[in-house]
């Protein structure tokens, strides 16, 4: 099973971008659950998502039990570190670097580089969610990308740039 977190700001796709995962792992025939925070956040609040893949019974992840966060926000990131174990994966769209111990870190300026690559600061999400794939063994990257290629409002270039970056860094 796999855990994680996803969280940013009211507005970023983060709702979306967990149901992008919760339907590509359905559509792989793996189960998924997930779960959202987003209480009375308006554009620009926390919004905080969770989500379980494989076998398990609700959606709720422990603190210390998400093998990623993905994060639209640095300082969603460090807001919601409680939920990393140690050898996970943080995957945040920040220029600005930091370091936690235990902890993999992968941070690139993802909308800023979507709206100069691929047209729109939105698909900044789709290229964390291309480093997620490219960042888990076991995940058939081929299969999910043959799957993502049919979903609408995706940039599959965005996906794929994003699988690639995860598997160089």
């Amino acid at each position: 099973m796999i855990q994680g977190v996803i969280c940013g700001k009211g507005g970023q796709g983060v709702i979306t971008l967990n149901a992008m995962i919760g339907t590509l792992a359905a559509n792989m025939g793996i189960p998924a659950v997930s779960a959202e925070t987003h209480g009375m956040a308006m554009r620009g609040g926390s919004v905080a998502t969770y989500i379980k893949i494989g076998e398990c019974l609700s959606a709720a992840v422990a603190e210390g039990s998400a093998d990623f966060i993905i994060s639209l926000t640095k300082d969603e990131a460090l807001r919601n570190l409680n939920y990393i174990k140690k050898d996970g994966v943080i995957i945040v769209d920040t220029d600005e670097p930091f370091d936690i111990s235990g902890v993999k870190i992968i941070s690139l300026p993802a909308s800023d580089m979507a709206e100069k690559e691929f047209g729109g600061r939105i698909y900044g999400g789709q290229v964390l969610l291309g480093i997620l794939l490219g960042c888990f063994d076991g995940i058939d990257t081929e299969k999910a990308l043959e799957i993502l290629e049919t979903a609408p409002k995706i940039s599959i270039r965005a996906i794929e740039y994003g699988v690639r970056y995860a598997q160089t860094h």
